[in-house]
């Protein structure tokens, strides 16, 4: 069965900046390490998303979603109350697919390397992956701002 996000249910106004159009898309993941302790020696690992590549990520799941969101309302596989769901989130301009909650419908993989992280996203529903941040990310932006949560300045 799949489960429908309940929209009612999500308050976007309890965070500064956000809204039903633009929630936060705040990720932060911590992991232990060796046996699950957290020593001096492993103080584990946390990724985060700078702002810039929050934007970017929202910006190709709108692209992305509403491909899937689209293609769920024609298919006709949806109970009304997912299709005025679909609908109503379609035209606030924040689509939301209908996905299993066990799931996802989404992955994003930190890669630490020397130099930072790569960051890539993956969509389950499309099959499309984009890049978030990679090397050439981290070359151009720290050349030019010296900062990786800067804009790249164009010339």
């Amino acid at each position: 069965m799949v489960d429908t996000p309940d929209l009612k249910s999500v308050d976007h106004h309890d965070r500064e900046g956000s809204s039903p159009s633009r929630p936060i898309n705040k990720f932060e993941f911590d992991f232990t390490m060796p046996n699950n302790k957290v020593t001096p020696e492993f103080p584990g690992l946390s990724f985060t998303l700078s702002k810039v590549q929050e934007k970017r990520l929202e910006d190709w799941l709108v692209e992305q979603n509403t491909i899937i969101v689209k293609e769920q309302l024609e298919n006709g596989d949806l109970n009304e109350t997912q299709k005025e769901i679909q609908k109503k989130s379609l035209d606030m301009g924040f689509p939301i697919p209908v996905y299993d909650l066990n799931t996802g419908y989404y992955s994003i993989s930190f890669t630490p390397v020397a130099w930072g992280n790569r960051i890539y996203v993956h969509n389950h529903f499309t099959g499309n992956s984009f890049k978030l941040f990679d090397k050439e990310d981290f070359e151009d932006q720290t050349a030019t701002s010296g900062s990786i949560d800067s804009e790249k300045k164009e010339e």
